[in-house]
């Protein structure tokens, strides 16, 4: 069913506190005094009908300007959108990103970046500032804009203040390394991998094996190193979609900015979590994490105490919700509409969007 100019409102969930956590034990939920907040829609992709396929967006960014930016992984489009007059706007168009590209970042230039995970051999794709004002038209070899290569898979990108891009996207709890400039990625983590992890998505009782068939009934989440964000401080959390955890890797830098790791911990996991694919940082040094099967966002603190501030059943305006983006205190969402859990079915809603929540705090640029 198609909802025209649909708009819901999810309150704001004030949970009372948990026991301390540690890992075998069950999460902190926090306890905040904020008040009730709505999540309502910015922009439907696909105003004509709700066809999950039809645009299929998974990450989203924004310019120095405000201006939202997402990749159209059914049609290879670069899209702006204004969120002060929401019209989609055709910057240029990528064919090789058909059921192909997926996350998006920009750089301090200006310079907007895309995950290329299933064009060979993974790749990262740079558009340049220019030719994002101009708009570039159609690019037909992704090989002319590559910036990096090596990963297939790759999906959360996120640059530090010197200029090295950090990406997540392994199915082998890797999280990679760029330097600046681009080339070769490198194992940023290889001596502390994210330990491989599956979680029958539908059916928790059940057991999944990491690797090969799954048993009848179900859905298999195996460990992916997902959304990636850099604290303050410049050390990177990773999202781990299966178990439903952020971890925290310790970044050390030499006198010249060149980061080298200094070592992994859990920073929380916690049911909230599972499905846990991008991360938002704020100037508080809080995480909104987008737990897409489950259709909801939740607040972690620096200390990892959690607390959900949004979730709904598949009629939205959640629908696997994949990233967001920070912008004058507002939290832009992408909605990727995929059928899982508590998105299914995904022909409730309105399909592939962008929402909005006011949370009144900036996010780390």
């Amino acid at each position: 069913m198609k909802v025209s100019r649909w708009i819901s409102v999810v309150s704001l969930c004030l949970l009372t506190p948990g026991v301390s956590w540690a890992q075998g034990q069950a999460p902190l939920h926090a306890q905040v005094p904020i008040p009730r907040h709505e999540v309502t829609v910015l922009v439907d992709l696909d105003p004509v009908s709700a066809n999950p396929e039809v645009p299929k967006i998974e990450g989203i960014t924004a310019d120095r300007q405000g201006n939202l930016y997402t990749v159209d992984s059914a049609s290879g489009n670069v899209v702006r959108v204004n969120p002060l007059d929401p019209v989609v706007e055709v910057v240029g168009t990528i064919p090789a990103c058909v059921d192909s590209c997926f996350g998006v970042t920009f750089n301090e230039a200006g310079d907007l970046f895309i995950s290329a995970s299933r064009i060979a051999p993974g790749r990262v794709l740079r558009i340049a500032a220019a030719d994002l004002a101009s708009g570039f038209g159609t690019i037909t070899d992704p090989a002319a804009i590559t910036y990096a290569s090596g990963v297939s898979g790759v999906n959360g990108l996120a640059f530090d203040e010197n200029g090295f891009l950090f990406a997540g996207g392994s199915g082998m709890g890797r999280v990679y390394l760029v330097p600046p400039g681009g080339g070769s990625f490198s194992i940023f983590n290889a001596s502390d991998l994210i330990p491989l992890f599956c979680r029958c998505t539908d059916n928790p009782a059940l057991t999944c094996p990491l690797s090969g068939p799954s048993p009848a009934g179900c859905n298999p989440q195996r460990t992916v190193s997902n959304g990636v964000a850099i604290t303050r401080r410049g050390d990177v959390v990773v999202a781990d979609t299966a178990r439903g955890a952020l971890w925290k890797i310790h970044v050390l830098r030499d006198g010249a900015g060149t980061p080298s790791f200094g070592g992994m911990s859990l920073l929380v996991q916690d049911p909230l979590l599972e499905g846990a694919d991008g991360i938002t940082a704020d100037v508080g040094g809080n995480f909104w994490i987008f737990a897409n099967e489950r259709n909801a966002i939740v607040h972690v603190t620096p200390s990892g105490r959690t607390h959900e501030v949004a979730q709904n059943d598949s009629h939205g305006p959640l629908e696997f919700p994949t990233n967001g983006v920070i912008v004058d205190g507002t939290l832009y969402i992408s909605n990727f509409d995929n059928p899982r859990r508590d998105n299914t079915p995904n022909t409730n809603g309105i399909g592939a969007s962008i929402v909005q929540m006011f949370i009144g705090i900036p996010g780390v640029k």
